[in-house]
């Protein structure tokens, strides 16, 4: 079975499993800049 092809239960069981890290946002950008790009 293809994973478009999980039902809700399926795939959010194996979504649940995945986790973000640390965030890797610095606590003060350079040159007071608010965001990088």
């Amino acid at each position: 079975m293809e994973p478009w092809e999980w039902d809700e239960a399926t795939w959010r069981g194996k979504v649940d499993k995945v986790r973000a890290g640390r965030s890797l946002k610095p606590k003060t950008w350079k040159n007071g800049a608010r965001c990088a790009v």
